[in-house]
């Protein structure tokens, strides 16, 4: 006789199950505790204290595992970006982060896809939680990363990206007129040099020459 420590019944040997690598040793549990167990495994209907959310394989739940490894692992790639910033996941759980983040997923995803929902840090020097976690797109999502650069035009600051909307150039136009030719984010947004039959890189030269003759004399007049 033994003591199964599951439902702690008191069976015969023929209801444990054997080892079959050593000689006269039987397993802790019963087979009817092993049983309930192998199906709370694979996930069959039956009355159980286990709770199973059923969202292993979906992308919710890997955004969460990406949040874990992030913050904790040092072997992860980001874990520069994150973890050795101090950066921490203030969700005990999966249950947690479900209860707090998945309506608005949900509704995220209704309107702009799946593909296109990424979970987002209002605050990018504080942690997880729900007052600083909201839902993005992959464009809003690089905008409000740390290294982008934001340029004053109307009195508010704009990424080239947000500049491309409003004056539907694309974004490279943009940002070579402004690094590599020196404008200002209004002549490169509206620039009418570019109309006409005229060779357009012999006229952005003409133009920096210009520019250039321009502050070395007001630095000139300065001295």
């Amino acid at each position: 006789m033994k003591k199964c420590t599951k439902c702690l019944c008191i069976l015969d040997y023929s209801n444990f199950r054997k080892d079959k690598t050593k000689k006269d040793w039987y397993y802790s549990s019963c087979s009817d505790c092993y049983r309930k167990k192998f199906w709370v495994r694979k996930r069959w209907t039956f009355e159980s204290p286990v709770k199973i959310h059923w969202l292993t394989k979906t992308r919710f739940y890997k955004i969460f595992r990406w949040i874990i490894d992030r913050c904790l692992y040092e072997s992860h790639c980001a874990y520069y970006n994150y973890g050795w910033r101090w950066i921490k996941n203030e969700w005990k759980n999966f249950e947690d982060f479900k209860n707090d983040m998945y309506e608005s997923y949900l509704k995220h995803c209704e309107e702009f896809w799946e593909k296109q929902t990424t979970i987002d840090r209002i605050d990018v020097n504080w942690n997880y939680n729900k007052e600083n976690c909201k839902w993005s797109t992959l464009n809003e999502q690089w905008n409000n990363k740390r290294n982008i650069k934001k340029y004053l035009y109307n009195w508010n600051y704009y990424t080239i990206s947000d500049l491309s909307k409003i004056s539907n150039l694309k974004c490279k136009t943009i940002y070579s007129r402004i690094v590599y030719y020196w404008y200002t984010v209004q002549e490169a947004l509206y620039n009418k040099l570019h109309s006409g039959s005229w060779n357009h890189k012999e006229i952005d030269k003409i133009y920096v020459w210009e520019k250039r003759a321009e502050l070395v004399r007001e630095l000139n007049n300065i001295n």
